[in-house]
């Protein structure tokens, strides 16, 4: 006998508990036609030009919509209205694979015959992928669409001058998690205001207060660099921001995470939620502050693939884990987060030396800039590409003044600025020619072209020293900032790249922003990946005053975002790739000059009174308001307060804690294109109250009277206020307020009476509230106390509430084989398990199950109800569930569970279970490979073997081959539903070089070496087609052990075996369904030419038909609108009186 090992199938977890609808309406007119030779584009004045290799290129409309707050987007519609023919015949350009700077290839042009043939309209679908987003808490629907219909035959192009979008949203989980990265700051409010395309619904999102413990930069470095690297918390103090130092090891020793970088992340996004931050710097190369590895496919003139890919993305972007499934695969599409919520930058150092030389050049370029060169960029552009022509010198040229080129909008550095070009479109540059430019004073380096880990603007890693940039030292000249879209440049992965050089000598740049891995363009366009977060990191620095190096950096991914995932259901890769391997090298909160330093005039109290809350300063600059600059009140080396400028040039400094000591202090103002200036202040004695909010108890006797507010719970509320003024106050009567759409206040006021100064005073009870049944687990709402005497004085609290979070976990099957499988034939339980990781008892949780498959001896099973403690959970049983003895071997199996509670009952989650009937195993013991659709590959081929087998008579061995050969066995199936591949291995190698390899569709997953006994091992594996593939691979010399691997016992997730459900035994190969997979109309070609009634039908994994008709078709050909089916797999089989024949079908 085999053991024989459990196969289960857990699908992720889709919560359904309110709806809604947003909606938005664009409008399109005055189309433009760009015409290159025999071909066309199209564009309108928002569209950007976007399609699949090959196939037309067409204006899409980036849709960026915000969603009400804690929902996801589940479904897109479009509808157009006023179609209109535009007059002529056009041949729309075919859309071309971006390309890797590196890359020398030759371009080949591709277009796609059959959709330039074809009569029907394209594209079939106008609107992309539908994806959600959230950026700060708020919620983001993102996709792409076309008003253009186009005719390839007939060259006839339609748009609609008016579409309306309509995303239907849902309340998930996932988004009311999402709710605890709120900030209200005034930067993320803008920037939602900026972003989003219905803007009126940020006002609809919470308020997060902010709090005194609240600071801005969180710096994290080993023990050995913390008062060495406490210079850059000196040098933000004056600038408003608090810094905290945290170190690695305090990190790897208190928070979970399943490796060093999960770790930091976790703790970065704890920081975030208790702290607002807004900028990460991670103080280390990466043997100190490890990085994380994406993953990024590009399907190009060839497949480029990369599973390691140094993205400190991973440490901006907090939603979700990058890592949903689980195969270490980290990134892939679905799993990612398009919207950061903070900055990062790497300052990467290996010792205290380059250290210095980085706090030295952020520093010196900050506080002590060489004046008259700040308006000095230098853009060197280079040759990328012969035919067609295509210069660097045509992407750069658009980061000067304002361009809506290729259908966004970006303005960039003036026109009135000191421009130098160095472009090899106009002549030839060298690296002595670049070195010389920029010795000579230039602030911005703009760089597209060639590079390497050790080569970047015709510069290689020995011409990076102090000596041959002597004049940028920050005294002559400043320090520049470098940007460039070269390849592999900034690989801080490698020791070291050219880009750190740059940074960690004590000459040079001060600022690097550059690529890990490989820069995209596209060849003889303006447009590619690299060049549109280029455009928007400058426009981000001169529009929007995002100076800081590592908020621009953040802004240009988010205005980049939309068009990540593509606009069709595919996604070429390279836009994603640039995305995640562009990071800044350098301090990220260091402030961009993009001009000389404004001079400004102040306005503020010279002496102010003990007690104080808060007072006002205005600033102005050649007689004009300042806006959006910083005021600081400094004493001590404490900040105080903080203040923006608003509109005319005005800030509040509201100063926590109070100052109730007389003495002096400073005013600094600061900020865009600001030097710090400081104004002394004298705090002198006052004699005024000054009433806040002290602390609270509450109790919750009308609930479980647990002491903690919990969901669904009236709470009754005593505050004491505490007089921190120097005066009496009188009468006083307090109010509380909250904007939260989770609570609802029902006392609001109370009377306090009077409060001697320095005392406190308390109401018991003297308020309460309601908290909503739907509020999140550890959700925080913030509270304003207004007191009120002869003054009023504003402060706040906040209340963290529980609430249950319920979840469906592993589901065991309890059979009479005892092997953990439902078989045909068998009889079984499940026993599934509902987890509480809330901190609140759940209300009685009633479990349902159903199941629609006509192999499954009933439809519905009942279980509960239970309540689940807090942190811990419960089994439910559904028993005398049997499976058909007609069940085909392989067949999915789905269930689904529905948990429901309250009175009236709702449905508060629906989860699905797919199980296999039987197992879809290979165990060789039909001693060959005809089991399966098994091919061997390499330089020989793998055999059966019946020595030292896993268990039974045989397994398979790698077949015998030379030094650097190979030979591999290997399996396609559509897999059909997500679940893992497991398998029993044994390799006798030459430890080191020898390597029995395992891949799922090339891409390795695991690999051993050496001499192993049998082992077991198992890895995730997606639904979708795949190919499984085990090789033993030798390098060019030496052999050791056996020099062989074995496998044995495999294990497949659920496969089509094409002997599926419904199918039957006289399965045809001559009919075509077409295009598959599919979303629309499909055309069937049957194969069958008679004037006879044909039988189409169509049925799901289950067996259940859920279309039937009856049609003629003389030629054998028609088509079906499928349309309407659920994304999945079905079977559709054509019959008339003498055959039957069946295809597979998948609906994307």
């Amino acid at each position: 006998m085999k053991r024989i090992f459990t196969l289960l199938l857990l699908t992720l977890a889709s919560v359904s508990l309110m709806a809604d609808v947003v909606e938005k309406t664009y409008y399109f007119n005055n189309p433009k036609v760009n015409t290159k030779g025999m071909q066309q584009t199209i564009s309108f004045n928002t569209t950007m030009p976007n399609g699949k290799a090959g196939e037309p290129v067409l204006p899409y409309q980036a849709l960026n919509l915000l969603l009400p707050p804690g929902h996801e987007a589940v479904r897109i519609s479009f509808e157009g209205y006023d179609e209109t023919l535009l007059p002529g015949y056009f041949k729309l350009i075919p859309a071309q694979f971006s390309r890797p700077l590196s890359d020398p290839g030759i371009p080949v042009i591709i277009e796609n015959e059959e959709v330039f043939r074809s009569m029907e309209a394209y594209p079939v679908e106008a609107v992309g992928h539908l994806s959600t987003q959230f950026m700060n808490g708020f919620g983001f629907a993102q996709s792409v669409f076309t008003p253009v219909k186009y005719i390839p035959a007939k060259g006839e192009i339609t748009y609609y001058k008016k579409v309306v979008i309509r995303i239907e949203t849902r309340e998930t989980t996932k988004g009311r998690n999402a709710l605890q990265n709120i900030s209200s700051s005034e930067t993320v409010r803008k920037n939602c205001l900026r972003t989003a395309q219905n803007p009126e619904l940020v006002d609809s999102y919470p308020v997060r207060r902010t709090s005194s413990t609240d600071y801005q930069i969180l710096i994290i470095t080993p023990q050995s660099f913390t008062t060495q690297i406490e210079a850059l918390a000196q040098l933000y103090l004056p600038r408003g921001m608090k810094t905290q130092i945290t170190t690695t090891q305090f990190i790897e020793s208190n928070m979970s995470g399943i490796d060093m970088p999960e770790k930091i992340r976790n703790y970065i996004i704890q920081q975030y939620q208790q702290h607002n931050i807004e900028h990460v710097v991670l103080g280390g190369d990466v043997e100190y502050v490890a990085y994380r590895g994406f993953y990024c496919h590009v399907q190009s003139s060839s497949v480029y693939e990369d599973n390691d890919i140094p993205s400190d993305l991973y440490y901006s972007a907090l939603d979700g884990n990058w890592n949903t499934n689980g195969n270490n695969l980290w990134g892939e599409i679905g799993e990612d987060d398009l919207l950061p919520e903070i900055s990062v930058g790497r300052m990467s150092f290996s010792n205290s030396t380059e250290l210095a030389a980085m706090l030295n050049k952020t520093t010196r370029y900050q506080n002590q800039p060489i004046l008259g060169e700040l308006r000095n960029p230098l853009l060197a552009g280079e040759n990328l590409y012969y035919n067609p022509d295509t210069w660097g010198s045509d992407y750069l040229e658009l980061l000067l003044g304002t361009h809506s080129d290729n259908g966004y909008t970006t303005t960039g550095i003036p026109d009135n600025h000191n421009i130098v070009k160095l472009y090899d479109e106009i002549s030839t540059w060298s690296a002595s020619d670049l070195m010389n430019t920029i010795n000579s004073g230039r602030n911005f380096i703009h760089h597209v072209g060639h590079a390497n880990d050790s080569y970047v603007m015709k510069l290689s890693n020995w011409d990076i020293t102090n000596a041959n940039f002597s004049g940028v030292n920050g005294i002559t000249h400043n320090f520049p900032v470098v940007y460039t879209h070269g390849c592999i440049c900034g690989a801080f992965d490698v020791n070291d790249c050219i880009a750190e050089k740059m940074v960690s000598i004590e000459n040079f740049a001060s600022v690097f922003v550059g690529n890990s891995r490989y820069g995209w363009f596209n060849e003889g366009q303006t447009e590619g990946p690299s060049a549109h977060m280029h455009r928007e990191f400058v426009d981000a620095m001169f529009t929007d005053s995002l100076n800081r190096a590592g908020r621009a950096h953040t802004e240009s991914k988010i205005e980049t975002a939309p068009w990540v995932n593509a606009p069709g259901q595919w996604e070429e890769g390279a836009l994603r790739w640039c995305f995640y391997d562009c990071n800044v090298l350098g301090d990220p909160a260091m402030a961009i000059w993009t001009n000389e330093p404004i001079s400004i005039a102040t306005s503020y109290p010279a002496s102010i009174a003990t007690g104080t809350a808060q007072f006002e300063v205005t600033v102005t600059t050649g007689d004009e308001p300042a806006k959006g600059l910083t005021a600081a009140l400094l004493r001590n080396g404490i900040l105080y307060g903080t203040g923006i400028t608003n509109m005319n040039g005005v800030a509040t400094v509201v100063i926590d804690p109070l100052i109730t000591e007389p003495g002096d202090a400073q005013l600094v103002i600061s900020g865009y294109n600001c030097l710090p200036t400081y104004y002394p202040v004298s705090f002198v004695a006052g004699e005024s109250p000054y009433v806040v909010y002290h602390s609270h108890t509450l109790i919750d006797v009308t609930g479980n009277n647990n002491g903690q507010p919990d969901f669904g719970e009236t709470i009754s509320l005593s505050i004491t206020l505490q007089n921190l003024g120097l005066g009496e106050a009188q009468n006083v009567t307090a109010t509380i307020s909250s904007t939260d759409p989770y609570v609802t206040i029902t006392d609001e006021v109370e009377n306090y009476g009077t409060i001697e100064a320095g005392g406190l005073a308390s109401v018991e009870n003297g308020f309460a509230f309601q908290i909503s049944d739907q509020v999140p687990d550890n959700h925080i709402i913030s509270f304003t106390l207004t007191a009120v005497s002869n003054e009023t004085w504003l402060s706040g609290f906040t209340i963290t509430t529980f609430a249950p979070v319920i979840e469906a976990g592993e589901a065991l099957v309890d059979d009479g084989a005892g092997n953990g499988i439902p078989d045909p034939g068998e009889m079984f339980n499940l026993n599934i398990e509902l987890i509480n990781s809330g901190h609140c008892l759940s209300l009685p949780v009633t479990a349902t199950l159903t199941c629609s498959s006509s192999y499954i001896n009933g439809t519905e099973w009942l279980a509960g109800p239970v309540s689940i403690d807090l942190l811990s959970s419960q089994e439910v049983l559904f028993e005398n569930i049997q499976a058909s003895a007609q069940t085909p071997i392989g067949t999915p199996i789905s269930f689904l569970l529905s948990l429901s509670q309250g009175n009236p009952s709702s449905v508060i989650l629906e989860q699905e279970y797919i199980f296999v009937i039987g197992q879809v195993s290979e165990d060789f013991e039909s001693g060959d490979f005809s089991k399966h659709p098994w091919v061997n590959g390499g330089s020989a081929a793998w055999t059966t073997s019946q020595t030292d087998p896993f268990e039974g008579s045989y397994c398979a061995k790698s077949g015998l081959i030379s030094d650097n050969q190979s030979t591999s066995l290997s399996v396609n199936y559509e897999v059909l539903a997500s679940d893992s591949i497991r398998f029993c291995y044994k390799v006798s190698s030459e430890p080191g070089y020898d390597f029995l390899r395992f891949y799922v569709d090339n891409i390795k997953q695991g690999e051993w070496s050496g001499i192993y006994g049998w082992n077991y091992i198992a890895f995730p594996v997606t639904a979708g087609n795949h190919t499984f593939k085990w090789a033993y691979e030798k390098d060019i010399s030496v052999s050791g052990g056996t020099d062989a691997a074995w496998i044995d016992n495999i294990i497949f997730p659920p496969v089509d075996l094409n002997t599926g459900i419904g199918q039957p035994a006289n399965f045809f190969a001559d009919m075509v369904v077409y295009p598959n997979p599919a979303s629309g109309i499909i055309t069937i070609n049957t194969g069958i030419q008679t004037s006879s009634t044909l039988r189409l039908s169509i049925t799901d994994l289950t067996g259940k038909s859920i279309y039937l008709r009856n049609t003629v078709a003389l030629s054998g050909i028609f088509n079906v609108d499928i349309s309407w089916l659920k994304p999945g797999i079905y079977f559709i089989s054509i019959s008339d009186n003498n055959t039957i024949k069946t295809r597979k079908l998948i609906i994307e």
